[in-house]
């Protein structure tokens, strides 16, 4: 069923921008009454699933499977970039009024399922896009889940069914006691008080904009009554001059909130990825807001095409405009639109940075977690000289000439024709030409990647320069790493999959594509005075890690973080007991970027490279968490030392012993998994789970 779309609305004759749809055979209704510029709480409905924004209103439903969470899974953010708003920069909604049922996940932005074998598509599909159960994960087609009206973000949010609540009505309520941190995070989970690795002390939780509206009544010259006392009520009653002084109410908490960009290489991604999916975390804390979003891709999102006079880097344009809507909207849902932090994974990630660079002087979040991605990272840039992949593509599609591949007659025309073109055959089109690469060779001429390209506007050649600049958003980081990253990006092993890929050139790319990347944007930052955490995640649970060789391959740690991590069965209790740790470790950066985690005893990392920092390592062995130097993985990029990429597992000995990442038996334990289960490790573990202390 295909997703209504505001079209009527981009006609209304009182709107200044024309409509890139006209229909005079439409009837125009008289303009509505348009809200106001600020979807606050005052904007709600009576009805406990229904939110009124500036742009439309929209009804939800709880989740299916955490029925405390309220799910808006499809609300536009921007015009449809359809017609001639294909590849031009995202265009924003106008005021509505109109009503829509956003229960069904919006389609991602046009993408392509390869027929070529990959660990994604034959071992880890919960990673990829849903398809319907008709599309094969390996069909070599756009995927059908896919569609070019697809400028959507999806909202998971605290509920309990009370009305007005969907959109916290603003009513104010009765002065009552404060949650802490502590008590929120022990209501969805066994966080203890003990001060152990993750868990939160009650004292560190935070009140931070919650505050009295209606303030003290001016002194007027009475003196002073409890208004719960009964004098105070006796004389009221006796003598209609003396009022008790009314209770001091205070404003609903706004939430924090956490944007979400999910990541695939700029070539695919979207909101509806299994592994994704954050009901879980937000029906644990109760206590947080989580919006993901989709954003163009691939040649729709970054087409470098010789007839943009406009930016060529849609895609991170799309991003902004969903931020700037969430900032606007967000506390219509009773979240905080002045305490958002930008999470973006792989992809999403180096988008994060992107952000902190492109739009440093107004950033608008608090916080930035760079998970797998940092804008250092140089091979997600394609920076070629001229337009020559979207001429090629045009040609192919007939909209080009016969000249040169890398002459353009007449860039106008090729665009307008193209966007004439039905996006199913470009994406056909550019992915089986990619997909036409035998398994010796994956090179073809012209290489058709589309990525985001330098333009000194959004996208840098040299990012440390702007760093030195003093360029860069002045807010905390959380940046981090999986163990063995790149085992999932390197060619997959068709041959010899239980052998697996050469693991030297994998820990090469591993080190040189993310370890070192990390490394220096950490400089970059530090040069700047600017707070920055790191984590490496060297877990290996086997209901998330089906080869043995993949080790924590690059995005293995999401399922844990979202708590999606048992989404096909077979987890066990440590998995679990990780799971929460690093959950309540991102909560608190999220609750307070700047210091949440240091108070716990999690330190950033200050200083020269050289001089090393606190790194936190998850489910290490038996051990749910480990501090470590940050030299025990950097060292690797300056030749210091060997890169490690299973920490905590035995390697292959000469004795002809089992293979790092195979199974063997964990002792039973309260917080371990039972015997014979869960880590895929080799070195026998003591008889109890071991948890590093942390320092308060």
């Amino acid at each position: 069923m295909r997703l209504q779309k505001p079209v009527l609305l981009l006609s209304f004759p009182y709107l200044t921008t024309p409509s890139p749809f006209p229909d005079s055979s439409i009837p125009l209704p008289s303009p509505p009454s348009l809200p106001s510029q600020s979807a606050n709480r005052n904007n709600a409905t009576t009805d406990p699933l229904t939110v009124k924004t500036i742009t439309g209103t929209y009804t939800g439903a709880p989740s299916s499977q955490y029925p405390t969470v309220l799910e808006f899974r499809s609300i536009p953010f921007a015009q449809p970039p359809v017609g001639p708003l294909r590849w031009a920069p995202p265009q924003p909604l106008p005021p509505s009024d109109r009503h829509t049922y956003a229960t069904r996940l919006a389609p991602a932005c046009p993408q392509y399922v390869p027929w070529r074998q990959s660990v994604w598509n034959m071992q880890i599909r919960d990673f990829m896009v849903q398809l319907p159960a008709y599309q094969s994960y390996t069909s070599g087609l756009m995927t059908q889940s896919s569609a070019e009206d697809c400028l959507y973000l999806a909202i998971w949010k605290p509920f309990t069914g009370h009305a007005g609540e969907a959109g916290e009505d603003g009513e104010e309520e009765e002065e009552e006691s404060e949650d802490d941190i502590g008590d929120i995070l022990r209501q969805g989970g066994e966080v203890g008080s003990d001060g152990q690795e993750g868990e939160v002390d009650s004292d560190s939780g935070s009140e931070d904009g919650e505050e009295d509206l209606n303030g003290e009544d001016e002194d007027d010259g009475e003196e002073p009554v409890d208004p719960d006392s009964r004098t105070t009520q006796r004389r009221a009653s006796q003598n209609p001059k003396l009022k008790p002084r009314p209770k001091k109410k205070k404003q609903k908490k706004l939430l924090p909130v956490v944007f979400f960009m999910t990541g695939g290489s700029f070539q695919s991604g979207g909101i509806d990825i299994p592994y994704q999916l954050p009901a879980q975390w937000v029906s644990r804390t109760s206590s947080h807001i989580v919006v993901t979003i989709n954003y163009r891709v691939n040649i729709f999102g970054f087409p470098n095409a010789a007839g943009l006079s406009t930016s060529q880097n849609v895609g991170i344009l799309d991003q902004r405009l969903a931020l700037e809507w969430v900032r606007d909207n967000i506390e219509a849902f009773g979240g905080d639109p002045d305490h958002i932090v930008m999470w973006g994974q792989s992809a999403g990630g180096v988008s994060a940075d992107v952000h902190s660079y492109a739009f440093w002087d107004d950033i608008i979040v608090k916080g930035l977690f760079m998970q797998s991605g940092s804008a250092m990272r140089k091979t997600f840039w394609f920076d070629t000289p001229g337009f020559t992949n979207f001429s090629f593509v045009a040609r192919n599609l007939g909209c080009g000439t016969e000249e040169a591949d890398d002459v353009v007659v007449d860039a106008a025309a090729e665009l307008d024709c193209m966007r004439q073109v039905p996006a199913t055959l470009i994406e056909n089109f550019v992915g089986r030409y990619s997909d036409a690469a035998s398994d010796d060779n994956y090179t073809t001429l012209p290489a058709l990647v589309f990525r985001p390209r330098p333009d000194d506007r959004l996208i840098w050649r040299n990012w440390t320069e702007l760093a030195l600049a003093g360029k860069v958003a002045r807010v905390p980081a959380l940046v981090s790493n999986t163990a063995n990253e790149q085992s999932s990006m390197h060619r997959y092993p068709v041959r010899n999959v239980a052998a697996g890929p050469d693991q030297v050139a994998v820990d090469r790319q591993t080190v040189d594509g993310f370890v070192c990347v990390t490394s220096n944007t950490t400089a970059n930052r530090a040069a700047n005075g600017l707070v920055t955490y790191r984590y490496q995640y060297a877990g290996n649970f086997s209901n998330l890690t089906p080869l043995w060789w993949m080790g924590a391959y690059h995005s293995s740690d999401t399922p844990l973080l979202m708590g999606t991590y048992d989404l096909n069965g077979n987890s066990t209790g440590f998995e679990k007991r990780v799971s929460e740790v690093m959950q309540d470790w991102v909560y608190e950066f999220v609750m307070d970027p700047e210091n949440g985690l240091k108070r716990r005893g999690w330190l950033p990392i200050g200083g020269a490279v050289e001089d090393g920092g606190m790194v936190m390592r998850f489910a290490v062995g038996n051990k749910v968490q480990q501090k470590i130097d940050s030299r025990e993985i950097d060292d690797s990029c300056w030749g210091k030392a060997e890169y490690d990429h299973h920490p905590g597992y035995a390697d292959e000995g000469s004795d002809g012993g089992a293979k790092p990442g195979e199974m063997v038996p964990i002792a039973a334990d309260d917080d371990g998994p039972p015997e014979g289960e869960g880590v895929n490790q080799v070195e026998e573990p003591s008889d109890d789970i071991e948890v590093e202390e942390l320092d308060d």
